[in-house]
């Protein structure tokens, strides 16, 4: 009897950890792909600001070319 609730607490523990270690590994996987999504929010921010100073840059040179 006490070697059952004792194999039967040993069982219990490792399922504890074992889910603990898949819930931190759940946690970390999320946290990656959140980064992974702000570095490619970064990237297509960083893409527009330079269309957008590409775009004044001519628009800039017209207005020149025009007064001249």
């Amino acid at each position: 009897e006490r070697g059952r609730k004792r194999k039967q607490k040993d069982e219990d523990e490792v399922r504890k950890q074992n889910c603990e270690k898949k819930r931190k590994e759940e946690e970390e996987e999320e946290e990656e792909e959140e980064e992974e999504e702000e570095e490619e929010e970064e990237e297509e921010e960083e893409k527009s600001k330079k269309r957008w100073l590409k775009e004044i840059e001519k628009n800039d040179g017209k207005k020149r070319a025009k007064k001249q």
